[in-house]
């Protein structure tokens, strides 16, 4: 006695050309996507910034801070509000 079994017709469908076409179409624009995203985080924005980066470096002030002045007054005000200075006050 033969078992008849019922034909797939499920793979019949997904494999008629008007499917694989779509399906070819639908990666072609998830890919497209996908390469235009990656481009214009990594490409486009890089060259915006650096743009941005020139401009700004041509409106920076020339002049040197001279660091050494400034972290003395550091240290002072530090110092007066930690309280290590001690007051004099036989001056007062």
């Amino acid at each position: 006695m033969k078992i008849k079994l019922p034909k797939l017709k499920i793979f019949q469908l997904f494999l008629s050309l008007k499917y694989v076409y779509s399906l070819v179409a639908i990666i072609i624009l998830l890919v497209s996507a996908a390469l235009g995203s990656f481009l214009y985080k990594n490409v486009y924005q890089t060259i915006t910034q650096s743009n941005e980066i020139i401009l700004l470096r041509q409106e920076v002030a020339p002049d040197r801070i001279n660091m050494a002045k400034v972290n003395s007054v550091l240290e002072s005000f530090d110092k007066k509000i930690s309280g290590l200075v001690e007051t004099d006050w036989s001056k007062i």
